[in-house]
């Protein structure tokens, strides 16, 4: 159902949405910008019911100020609000709608709990059957309007058994993004990393499974860094959103580099360029315009030669396998562009490339 135009409303013909379970507190700032300026912001609601009320999809806190309001005598009038849909909406499409209110309407660092649920509606949609379960990542960022990679954090992380390191994500006591880093840790290390969030510490970047991210990938003996861009002496867990960090590498978003091919024609670029790219099966395939077989050593012609002259081989018999086996697995990626249906097994090779691919992402 289309959205219609802005309209008013008598207060008591709105209620407020059963679904939305979340608690509703501190309202003295809202209430008091209510007072001077009215609702800005227009409530999105459903209905009309059969009693002619509408359920409120977004804007509880602003109709809990506006009642205050009324009963202290400091506000009177109509509400705004337009309609997004009919009686007939469904609980769990309500309910979906409420969490993406409160993401949108929150800051990055207060709403992951509402992301948090989100993903666990979605999981339950993928049980039941609605999609299937590897469309999970790509259905939040859909929802989230963000990147598959940045959803693909979140089923990582929620996907696991550590209950402790949800529960940190959950209360924006750690982003998303390290969570995603200390769960591919070994059990001992993931304690640890949690212990250090919880009492504020610095983890030492020993323990992640990749220390030494040189901050240029092209060039040898550049500084390193840990994965919040602190030396790699050290690595801050406590309070950082990825929202902070990207905030610390200022690039114009006309001249950033998209994709992962467009980093290579680059040529050089820096750990936190590549971070920002968005990565996908496609990024593992070859490029047209990028010279994959580029033999700038001689090294891989030699893979594959013939020893004609009788010389003997400078390559070891496990070399030629290797770069054997590594053809196979880019012409699989080349076929599997082609298929519109993955397998059971295609779609857990297709999961195991995405996530080589962000281990060298980090």
């Amino acid at each position: 159902m289309s959205n219609k135009p802005e309209i008013y409303i008598e207060k008591d013909k709105l209620v407020p949405n059963p679904l939305n379970h979340f608690p509703i507190s501190d309202l003295t700032d809202l209430k008091n910008t209510i007072e001077q300026f009215g609702i800005l912001s227009p409530l999105s609601v459903v209905g009309p019911y059969d009693d002619g009320t509408y359920r409120i999809i977004s804007g509880h806190r602003r109709y809990a100020s506006w009642c205050e309001l009324c009963k202290e005598g400091r506000a009177s009038g109509l509400v705004p609000y337009y309609v997004v849909g009919d009686k007939n909406m469904t609980e769990r499409e309500q309910y979906i709608r409420i969490l993406i209110s409160n993401i949108e309407a929150r800051e990055e660092n207060t709403s992951n709990v509402y992301k948090a649920e989100l993903l666990e509606v979605l999981r339950q949609m993928a049980v039941e059957g609605e999609f299937k379960e590897q469309a999970i990542s790509r259905k939040m960022a859909e929802y989230m309007k963000t990147s598959t990679r940045y959803a693909r954090y979140w089923t990582r992380v929620f996907g696991s058994d550590n209950e402790e390191l949800k529960e940190l994500v959950r209360d924006n006591k750690l982003s998303i993004k390290n969570a995603s880093k200390i769960v591919g840790m070994t059990e001992e290390e993931q304690a640890e990393a949690i212990t250090a969030v919880k009492n504020g510490e610095k983890l030492p970047a020993g323990l992640l499974h990749a220390p030494n991210k040189p901050t240029s990938v092209n060039g040898p003996g550049t500084q390193q860094e840990g994965i919040t861009g602190h030396h790699q002496n050290e690595a801050d867990f406590s309070d950082k959103t990825d929202v902070d960090k990207a905030s610390s590498t200022k690039v114009e978003d006309d001249e950033a580099p998209k994709t992962l091919s467009d980093l290579l024609k680059k040529g050089n670029f820096t750990v936190e360029e590549l971070d920002k790219v968005e990565l996908s099966v496609d990024d593992l395939l070859p490029d047209p315009d990028i010279n994959l077989t580029s033999d700038t050593t001689g090294r891989v012609g030699e893979l594959f030669a013939d020893d004609n002259y009788g010389t003997t081989p400078r390559i070891t018999a496990k070399e030629r396998e290797d770069a054997k086996t590594l053809q196979t697995v880019i012409s699989w990626c080349e076929k599997i562009k082609t298929v519109t249906e993955p397998t059971a097994e295609e779609w857990n090779a297709i999961q195991q490339c995405i996530e080589v691919a962000e281990v060298f992402s980090y």
